[in-house]
């Protein structure tokens, strides 16, 4: 199922984070820019942690994935995929340091959702008739993220993830970046939810001028997605996981860059 906006399943943050995007609408870039841009950088920003009460509750999850790090402030990482916890009976008593997102970002080949997400962008962008794409390999900061951790509401997240997306111009810093880029496409995962079987996915997506740092072009959307109990979806190095990922989120980004018109639908 795919929609512009979470229709159901709503958790805290979405309500939150939506409060503040929803102000400004989506935009379209009109075509004759469009026929002007003949290389895009790919910018993937920090991912949220994957909220997943279910897998996190359970005392069968723990003795299911020995290899899960808890911190003792919440938080877990599986397979290298960040998860939102709170502390919980069900959590080893052993101290287990937790990674934060910062650390999982210095390591040599951590699975990043952003960064899946911007190399399926990339690929999009190709096939859809750009000349050039190419993804940045440094992964930026979501402009005024202060409080990393992992919260009740994640309302910590969620506002400034709203504020970037209502920002005009565009806070990040592109003045390093290769002379010959002619616009930059800025990629955040939003809700990333997994309370049962299922996955929800928000993307937002905002294609900027590096020199005047304008947006040009920006949309939201949602979609849901099957992936199975844990024991299914995290077998195997999470590979179900991970590849119905890419499978749904590849789609969720098509859709995106349709929407805004830098491919055709």
């Amino acid at each position: 199922m795919e929609t512009n906006v979470p229709c159901r399943n709503y958790f805290p943050f979405i309500l939150i984070l939506l409060l503040s995007a929803c102000v400004a609408g989506p935009k379209s870039v009109d075509q004759k820019t469009v026929s002007q841009i003949e290389k895009v950088l790919v910018v993937a920003l920090e991912p949220i942690p994957l909220s997943a009460p279910a897998l996190l509750s359970s005392k069968s999850t723990v003795a299911m994935f020995p290899e899960m790090a808890y911190g003792s402030a919440g938080g877990a990482v599986l397979f290298g995929i960040l998860l939102a916890s709170e502390a919980s009976e069900a959590m080893p008593a052993r101290e287990v340091a937790s990674k934060t997102a910062e650390q999982l970002l210095s390591e040599s080949d951590p699975w990043l959702p952003t960064i899946v997400l911007a190399g399926l962008a990339r690929d999009h962008l190709l096939e859809g008739g750009i000349g050039r794409a190419a993804v940045d390999p440094d992964v930026r900061p979501i402009p005024g993220l202060e409080d990393r951790s992992i919260t009740f509401l994640m309302s910590n997240w969620g506002r400034p993830i709203g504020e970037w997306y209502g920002s005009d111009p565009t806070e990040l810093d592109y003045s390093s970046i290769p002379d010959d880029v002619d616009a930059v496409l800025e990629v955040v995962l939003a809700n990333y939810t997994y309370p049962h079987s299922e996955v929800y996915l928000t993307v937002f997506l905002r294609l900027v001028d590096p020199e005047t740092k304008s947006v040009l072009a920006k949309t939201t959307k949602y979609t849901d997605y099957k992936v199975g109990r844990p024991q299914e979806a995290f077998a195997d190095n999470g590979l179900i996981f991970k590849e119905r990922f890419a499978s749904s989120g590849g789609e969720l980004i098509r859709k995106c860059l349709a929407s805004i018109g830098l491919i055709e639908n």
